[in-house]
């Protein structure tokens, strides 16, 4: 296992900072929170409920989709997928293709969000029971569940 190798593709940096190097950005971060709990039942889920209800307004209507970065550990991961089940959205579980990577997944995720955007388009399922999408994508939501504590969410948008 090779850490932090998964997250290395990605560049964040400022408008102004990628303008003057000549770099045309592909995506923006519009929002992004993190948290943590002990992760009695529920508790996560309130966590992501808070994070969701701060940043809903950059969602876009029939043009958004989930990039999930669920960690593979049984409780916490069926807890994000019942969570991201009410949102009705089309998800992308990528610890599907990628591997359950610890911390590099979100910032992997981030980069992937970030491409989609600029492509204006989610890929393919990667598992059976993930629904297609046909619609233009417009938005992202990056969700980020840790293997012991943190829940962390971000949506990424065109530049």
């Amino acid at each position: 296992m090779v850490l932090g190798s998964l997250g290395c593709f990605l560049v964040i940096e400022s408008r102004a900072h990628a303008a003057a190097r000549g770099a045309t950005p592909v995506a923006h971060i519009a929002a992004i929170a993190s948290d943590r709990c002990t992760r009695k039942p529920g508790e996560a889920s309130a966590n992501a409920r808070r994070q969701l209800d701060g940043m809903g307004n950059h969602l876009a209507p029939g043009g958004t989709a989930v990039l999930s970065g669920a960690s593979g550990i049984a409780a916490p991961t069926a807890e994000e997928a019942a969570f991201l089940a009410k949102l009705h959205l089309p998800v992308r579980a990528t610890g599907t293709a990628l591997g359950h990577s610890l911390e590099p997944s979100f910032p992997a995720n981030l980069a992937l969000a970030a491409t989609c955007i600029a492509r204006r388009t989610l890929f393919g399922p990667l598992e059976p029971a993930e629904e297609p999408m046909a619609d233009p994508l417009r938005a992202v939501l990056v969700t980020g569940w840790g293997h012991w504590r943190g829940e962390g969410m971000a949506v990424v948008v065109p530049a």
